[in-house]
């Protein structure tokens, strides 16, 4: 009998109500479903009233195993095993889809209607980037030449690429339209980009701070080449700002002595 933890439990023996249960990854969400499922067979309910959905193929006949080893050992809910079947365990995309099938009159669909493969989907994705893009080529767009000019290098396909991940994200925030409509006003307000700008300096700060320590290290094997050094980069080394920063970037190295190992 597994220890189940006091927030496991309560998932397992709630009732009466709605609820959700957020859980990362090896957290025990399957084991505490499958006993969730096992608590409502014992209270009675059948196995084939239930409606038990998962993500994947994969997880939906795990749990159906799951929960076929539970009930083996249990003698009082035996009469579950042939109806175990044709209950509903499957994927959210299997269930709607019999669903829709199922009503395709009352939706005006076409009864054959099929789940559209992943890779299918990658394809289409990638063909209406293409034609976004052309169109925009086409129209000499200023302030797409000016992102290309900005994010790209030799060609477009990294940021059509990055573009893809982005929009792969995005689909997993609920109220997306919400979010999109407010994004700038949240995200990208004068407050928030100091903020931002504030943040970076400190990180670039503390990489800067680590440039003397190092200058010293160098000083006891290469005395005028640290010397040198600490010369090209004092404008960098007393930077206090993100543009003091970013002026005092544009300074060459001088190179390291002959034969000399990498420092």
């Amino acid at each position: 009998m597994p220890k189940w933890t006091k927030e496991q439990l309560q998932a397992i023996k709630e009732k009466g109500k709605n609820i959700i249960v957020s859980a990362g990854a090896g957290s025990g969400k399957t084991a505490v479903l499958t006993e969730r499922v096992i608590e409502k067979l014992k209270e009675g309910i059948k196995i084939n009233e239930l409606l038990i959905l998962t993500f994947t193929n994969a997880a939906a006949g795990e749990m159906k195993e799951r929960i076929r080893a539970k009930i083996n050992k249990e003698a009082s809910l035996q009469d579950n095993l042939g109806l175990l079947e044709s209950a509903y365990i499957t994927t959210f995309d299997s269930y709607t889809l019999s669903l829709v099938k199922k009503y395709n009159d009352i939706l005006n669909v076409s009864s054959n209607l099929q789940i559209i493969d992943g890779s299918i989907i990658s394809i289409l994705k990638e063909e209406f980037m293409e034609e976004v893009f052309q169109e925009l080529y086409e129209e000499e767009n200023l302030e797409f030449q000016n992102f290309l000019d900005v994010f790209t290098i030799k060609n477009d396909k990294s940021i059509k690429d990055s573009l893809l991940k982005i929009y792969e994200k995005l689909t997993l925030i609920p109220s997306l339209d919400n979010f999109l409509d407010t994004y700038i006003d949240t995200y990208l307000n004068e407050d928030k980009i100091n903020n931002y700008i504030l943040e970076y300096t400190n990180i670039l700060k503390r990489k800067i701070d680590e440039i003397e320590p190092n200058i010293l290290l160098i000083e006891s094997i290469y005395p005028d080449y640290a010397c040198a050094l600490e010369s090209s980069l004092n404008k960098l080394i007393i930077a206090s700002s993100y543009d003091e920063i970013k002026i005092s970037l544009n300074r060459s190295v001088p190179r390291r002595p002959n034969n000399s190992e990498e420092i």
